[in-house]
This record gives structure tokens, C-alpha cells and sequence, in this order.
């Protein structure tokens, strides 16, 4: 059960219009249908009699009104009491980020800042199940700040609007295995491939889960590789692939140190590189004092082509 359905139902008791409670939820009117649904489905009952117009409660709708209306109260009351217990969170900016760019790249781009910002106080956050995830705990304000991937192809659409970015890299994401791999050794001198590559691949629901198999299924290469290890962590992914086990594509600033040592050996044979933006996002309707201040900070970097981690 999701609370943001709560929230719609509380809406909709409240205008007696889908429509206009659509509008008042930011959500086209089939979503907003839809999370009534969804609401009615785990519940079990019709709440809203759609045969009128306006659609009117059903009995089960006014007896549970009351209840969701309390448990919305209760959540954010709960919540912000929470919050307000620790004042070392409070003062800290919370940045939701893919745990492969948390171990590298954050650490360096908030080093980098510090001689605009001074010292970050920060919290990071990647215990997150989906890219989706992600962003609904930017919008809801679980994390002031999203530091992600972003290719304009993919599924995902970021309203530019309601979710404004910077820029700030430029990773490649490149297939790789150990120098002595069984893999390795499968690729002929000829490029040709003896038999199916083992493949240590992402989680599905992961971000570079999907866009690694989008570059899959676009370079045809089903019939090249074969799964033998999932997961969705990518330092988990690197540990397999030196320890031999297969073929893994890892964001380079993870594995640069390896690349350099020869510990791991980039492959041809399945296609490019794959190029990814790092941007920053935030909400549009985050104004805490603090949040801006950091933005307005980014905005003036990004005007000066000073804000990646890599410029001196």
C-alpha cells in the first residue's frame, strides 16, 4: 500500500471530482484513476460509486475516509517529529545516489566543491530498489539532491519542470573481464566468439540493469553472452569479474585502477562503450534555505564549466 494513495483518496473525498483532484495531485486524470484503483484493489471494496456524477463515496468509502485521513495525518506527523529529533540530519543535505557513484565519484565531486562550499555536511542514501525509487524519494522529500545516470533514450522521463538538473560528467560504462579470465580466452584472435560469454549483469530493476540490456538487445548480442551471476550492486559485479567468473560492464571511474594494473582488460567484441551523463537533480518545490544555497552554488560552477570532479 502506498501512501500517496491515501493522499488521492483524500483528495477526491474532498472535491468529489476526479478531475479536479487529478489536477490538485499533479497526475494526469487516468493516473489518478488508476491509484484509486489500486487503493480499492488492496482494500478489497469499491470506495467511490462511478455510476454517478459526481462520483460519490460508497459506504465502505465514508467509513474509511475518516481512517486514511488519520493515517495521512499520523504518517507526517510521525515523520517530521522524527526528523526533528536528530538536528546533525537536519543540517545535513541528503543526496540520493546508485551506490556505484557513491563509492567513487560523490566522494571526489564533494571534495572538489569544498573550496566553493566549504565541508558538506551530508547524508547519502542508495538503499533504493529502482531507478523509480529514486526519484520518488526526491519528490517526496526522503533526499534533497539525486545524483544519477541520465541518457535522454531511456525509459525513464524526468520532467524537466518539476525535477530541474545539472550536469556534471561524463561516465562510460565499459565491458570488461580479468586478464587471465576463461572469458577472455573464449574470444578468438579474430574477434569471433567460440561460445556464449558469461555474463555477470545487473539487477532488471537497477538503472544500468536497463541500460545495459537496451545495448544488449540493440547490438544483438543475446546469442554472445550468457547470464551466470546477477546482481545489482556493481562493486559486486567487479569483485566477480576479477575473480574470473565473467564479463561485466562497469562504469570506468570504478575500475580505472584496474584497467591501469591490467587487473582487468577491456572487450571489443561486445559492442561500444556505453555513454552516460551524471546529472544532479532536485525538486522544484524544495526552497529550504539551505538546498538553495547549495543549487545557486552548482548553477554559478556549471556557468563556469568548473563543476565535475574531474577539473582541477
Amino acid at each position: 500500500m502506498d501512501l500517496r494513495w491515501m493522499e488521492d483518496f483524500c483528495s477526491l473525498c474532498s472535491t468529489g471530482n476526479f478531475h479536479r483532484s487529478s489536477k490538485e495531485r499533479n497526475l494526469s486524470q487516468p493516473a489518478f484513476s488508476r491509484r484509486i484503483k489500486a487503493l480499492e484493489t488492496w482494500l478489497g471494496v469499491e470506495l467511490v460509486d462511478r455510476s454517478t456524477f459526481p462520483a460519490r463515496l460508497t459506504e465502505a468509502g465514508r467509513e474509511f475516509r475518516p481512517v486514511a485521513e488519520q493515517m495521512v495525518h499520523l504518517a507526517y506527523r510521525t515523520r517530521n517529529e522524527l526528523r526533528g529529533r536528530t538536528r546533525k540530519d537536519a543540517a545535513a543535505l541528503g543526496f540520493a545516489c546508485l551506490d556505484s557513484l557513491a563509492g567513487h565519484y560523490l566522494p571526489r565531486w564533494l571534495k572538489r566543491l569544498e573550496r566553493h562550499t566549504g565541508f558538506v555536511n551530508s547524508r547519502v542514501l542508495t538503499a533504493f530498489a529502482s531507478a523509480e525509487a529514486f526519484l520518488a524519494a526526491l519528490e517526496e522529500g526522503v533526499c534533497d539532491f539525486l545524483v544519477c545516470y541520465h541518457d535522454d533514450g531511456d525509459a525513464i522521463l524526468i520532467d524537466p519542470v518539476d525535477f530541474p538538473s545539472l550536469k556534471l560528467d561524463v561516465e562510460t560504462v565499459v565491458p570488461v573481464v580479468a586478464a587471465d579470465a576463461d572469458a577472455r580466452r573464449m574470444i578468438e584472435p579474430t574477434g569471433a566468439v567460440a561460445r556464449p560469454l558469461p555474463l555477470l549483469q545487473y539487477a532488471a530493476h537497477t538503472y544500468l540493469g536497463r541500460i545495459v540490456r537496451d545495448h544488449i538487445r540493440r547490438h544483438h548480442l543475446e546469442a554472445v553472452v550468457d547470464v551466470v551471476y546477477e546482481s545489482s550492486i556493481a562493486s559486486s559485479l567487479k569483485e566477480m569479474a576479477l575473480l574470473g567468473y565473467g564479463l561485466a560492464w562497469l562504469p570506468r571511474s570504478c575500475i580505472e585502477q584496474n584497467l591501469a594494473d591490467g587487473s582487468l582488460v577491456q572487450v571489443g567484441v561486445v559492442g561500444k562503450e556505453i555513454c552516460l551523463d551524471i546529472k544532479i537533480f532536485r525538486h522544484v518545490d524544495r526552497r529550504d534555505g539551505q538546498v538553495e544555497r547549495f543549487w545557486s552554488v552548482l548553477e554559478s560552477l556549471a556557468s563556469m564549466d568548473v563543476i565535475n570532479a574531474k577539473a582541477g
